[in-house]
């Protein structure tokens, strides 16, 4: 394949059954030829695709894990090799020489099995299986460009699509079972390292939890490409391919160039915090009432801005607004040396309930 020319790639919408390995992977398989014949060139399956998600301990779901590469890799291998194209399956995963489980994806391609990811930012029901990924994000090169993974929760944490980038990744793959946090990250991440981001989602609903699908591809720009439909549905939808297309002429861009423009000496202290993460811990829901204020300032003038400003918030705090946020430099106004100059409305005040 020439590097240089547009191809076309593939999102499976695909809804597995609990504890049903076998079954999932000749539907899964049947789907992802599917997206071959059609010519995609990628394709990318959802989380945990091959066996469900929700599994309480390491028994429910011992009978189900493969190992990487494995049975479920020559599966999906022989399709690869049959078309010519690459595919990335999420699933469970046992280290043989460990014993540990890992929520991976695997990536295999015209030659078979290529390389792995193991999921690094864990949800809360993957902690009772699942241990958290051991080998960072790897970046494989292929024909098609250079193909990173990262699953699901992890799009919630800017560092993990920033790893696949400053690895040298042109394509970010996503797998996931999303029902809407993780998928909502994508554009950001997609723009701000300068990759195409391909996210395979769910529609179904899953011990009470439901995947909304939406699978979709963005551009290194930030630009949806393509999006399957959004699904609430209790019982899923059908499943879905999408199709879209990636030019390679676009992997250098200028979200690439920023990461050159990093300052890494200052980022020294995120690597010196850790806090716990759990869901569970306050699950009582709040009211908050917010408030954005919008106001034109005097340039310079700082003692009447504070004026205004003070009477803009108290206006607030007395309607019961919990929480407010000012325009940028609000006490004195533009800056005339900035190349792009602030623009405000006059006196407008828009509040918004969360």
């Amino acid at each position: 394949m020439n590097r240089q020319h547009p191809f076309k790639v593939a999102s499976i919408q695909y809804n597995p059954k609990l504890n049903r390995r076998n079954a999932n992977i000749r539907e899964l398989k049947s789907l992802v030829r599917q997206a071959a014949e059609n010519g995609a060139k990628l394709i990318v399956t959802p989380e945990m695709s091959t066996t469900g998600y929700h599994y309480l301990d390491r028994s429910a779901i011992s009978t189900y894990v493969d190992t990487i590469p494995g049975l479920t890799t020559d599966h999906f291998s022989e399709v690869a090799k049959e078309y010519g194209c690459y595919i990335v399956v999420g699933m469970a995963e046992e280290d043989l020489e460990t014993g540990l489980y890992y929520n991976s994806s695997a990536l295999v391609g015209p030659d078979g099995y290529i390389g792995k990811y193991r999921k690094i930012h864990q949800w809360v029901v993957e902690n009772y299986w699942s241990c958290w990924g051991d080998i960072g994000c790897p970046v494989y090169e292929t024909e098609i460009g250079n193909i990173s993974m990262i699953i699901c929760q992890d799009s919630t944490y800017l560092e993990s699509a920033r790893l696949a980038a400053v690895n040298g990744a042109d394509i970010l793959c996503f797998p996931t079972n999303s029902s809407s946090a993780s998928i909502s990250m994508l554009q950001h991440w997609s723009e701000m390292n300068g990759l195409y981001v391909v996210s395979a989602n769910r529609t179904d609903k899953e011990e009470d939890f439901q995947m909304i699908g939406a699978s979709a591809v963005w551009s290194p720009h930030g630009e949806k490409l393509a999006e399957a439909p959004v699904s609430r549905a209790e019982d899923g939808t059908d499943d879905y391919i999408l199709y879209s297309e990636i030019d390679p002429s676009q992997y250098d861009n200028p979200g690439k160039d920023r990461l050159l423009q990093r300052r890494m000496d200052s980022y020294k202290d995120l690597m010196l915090f850790l806090g716990p993460w759990d869901y569970t811990k306050n699950t009582q829901s709040r009211h908050v009432k917010a408030a954005a204020i919008q106001y034109e300032p005097e340039v310079g003038n700082k003692e009447a801005n504070l004026k205004k400003v003070k009477q803009l918030i108290e206006k607030k705090v007395d309607e019961g607004v919990h929480l407010i946020v000012l325009p940028e430099l609000s006490l004195i106004g533009p800056v005339k040396t900035r190349k792009n100059r602030i623009s405000m409305s006059t006196q407008k005040q828009m509040t918004v309930q969360l």
